[in-house]
């Protein structure tokens, strides 16, 4: 049959077709046909405003329906063979999954070149159909367009394709939680789902922290692009992103199917890093004057630190130079050295050394370690005494094994011939005090003795006392 260059207009009740073929009762086939340049309205409950069954070799083509029911289709085809081409529908009905055109249980069918208006969910519909392209049309429903708008059940061999409007879907973008320490690199991870929080599967990323959008050195934005839903991006964490209220935010570009999105802005919880420190030194006893070298290990995680300087404190005072300002070792393939001569004078005991490390990008860091100091050695300077009084003033020095006087207070016991005769309390290393001489003359062993105290050790020198 060729039916062309009609207008049908049908106005029904419960039942209102436009143009139908099918098998007559003798189940002739219904072979060849064409309907093309037709003009079709049709208002009713059940409304079919062109239908076709069971046909082969049917082309459908520059046809016009228009219909307004409670059930309804524009084009509907069921057969083989079929092109169904450059047809404009517009159809009104109260079932959400009605269609502009429908294709079910048919092979071979191409949906082509057509405009497609609806107030249901889809346009087309693809039901138990194999090899069927619908591929530039003009599709717009209600609840879909384009690609979208078409129901395709199968889904294995049929093609759908470059039908337009094209479908921008709504998408949102969440950044995951970011947790890290100042010069960590990590992972930004940001998930693009559409509105159905179905994966979007194309299209790119930037971000921007604290507003400001990340670039590479040639100051051009960095994308991440979108697989599967995921955009990754690897960043070091900087010094910028060190801020109470530091955040993230990921911005999805949008295709051509799907609409751009921001996120949420997404703190940046970034911490200083945490340094280990170890102190070095030997553990022998030292004295005053001795030199030692101090030295702090600085590692992160058991790398070696570069950067950042130490001081040293003993007993919670720090060590400074000669002008009083404090002694400062800057921190080289993870180490730190001063020399740190014992004062003169120190009082023998167990003392603590700190290590103090500082770097702006970590957090302040310090380690203990005893030093031991033992007592000094001392020797008395004196020299031989004549006198032919009654009464005999003596005196000498206290050193240090480093030829320092001896400071603070030294008791000092004077003996003639092993019979004490006198004291004296040596002030700095220095001592005089006056003996009793009154004895016959000769010659007589004059012995001092220098206490032991919290600094130094005793010590003893004789001497000669001459009576003349």
């Amino acid at each position: 049959a060729n039916i062309t260059n009609n207008t049908v207009y049908c106005r029904g009740g419960t039942f209102a077709d436009g143009i139908v073929l099918s098998k007559d009762k003798m189940g002739r086939n219904v072979l060849n046909n064409s309907i093309t340049s037709n003009k079709v309205e049709v208002e009713g409950d059940l409304c079919n405003l062109i239908e076709i069954y069971e046909s082969t070799n049917t082309l459908i083509a520059d046809n016009i329906a228009n219909g307004t029911g409670v059930n309804l289709t524009g084009i509907t085809v069921n057969g083989k063979n079929a092109m169904i081409l450059n047809n404009t529908i517009n159809i009104t009905s109260s079932n959400s999954s009605s269609n502009a055109i429908l294709v079910t249980k048919s092979n071979n069918v191409t949906v082509k070149a057509n405009t497609a208006y609806t107030n249901t969910d889809y346009s087309v519909g693809l039901f138990n159909s194999n090899n069927t392209r619908v591929v530039d049309n003009y599709l717009n429903a209600t609840r879909s367009i384009g690609d979208s708008s078409v129901n395709d059940t199968r889904n294995v061999s049929n093609t759908i394709a470059n039908n337009t409007p094209i479908d921008t879907i709504n998408t949102s973008s969440i950044v995951q939680p970011i947790n890290a320490l100042l010069y960590d690199n990590i992972t930004i991870t940001v998930n693009v789902v559409d509105a159905l929080n179905n994966s979007v599967k194309e299209g790119k990323v930037f971000f921007k922290v604290n507003g400001i959008t990340l670039k590479d050195a040639n100051g051009s934005n960095i994308y991440a692009n979108v697989d599967d839903g995921v955009a990754k991006l690897d960043y070091m964490i900087t010094k910028s992103c060190i801020r109470d209220d530091s955040y993230i935010q990921a911005v999805y570009l949008g295709t051509d199917h799907y609409n751009s999105s921001r996120s949420d802005n997404t703190p940046l919880n970034i911490s200083y890093r945490s340094a280990n420190v170890t102190i070095f030194s030997t553990d022998k006893y030292y004295k005053s004057g001795d030199s030692v070298t101090l030295t702090a290990f600085v590692t992160d995680n058991s790398r070696i630190v570069n950067g950042g300087r130490v001081i040293f404190k003993i007993n919670g005072i720090t060590i400074k130079d000669s002008n009083g300002n404090p002694l400062y070792a800057n921190v080289v393939n993870g180490a730190g050295s001063i020399n740190y001569v014992i004062p003169n004078g120190i009082s023998a005991r167990n003392y603590t050394i700190t290590a103090v490390f500082a770097n702006s990008v970590y957090n302040r860091a310090t380690a203990n370690k005893t030093l031991n100091i033992a007592k000094s050695d001392a020797f008395i300077d004196v020299v031989s005494v004549r006198t032919n009084t009654n009464k005999t003033v003596v005196n000498g020095s206290i050193y240090d094994q480093n030829n320092n006087l001896c400071l603070g207070l030294t008791s000092v016991a004077i003996k003639l011939n092993g019979i004490t005769v006198g004291k004296a309390t040596a002030v700095d290393g220095i001592f005089t005090t006056t003996i009793n001489t009154a004895f016959k003359p000769n010659t007589y062993d004059l012995t001092f003795i220098a206490g032991e105290n919290n600094r130094y050790n005793s010590a003893t020198k004789t001497t000669i006392l001459s009576k003349y």
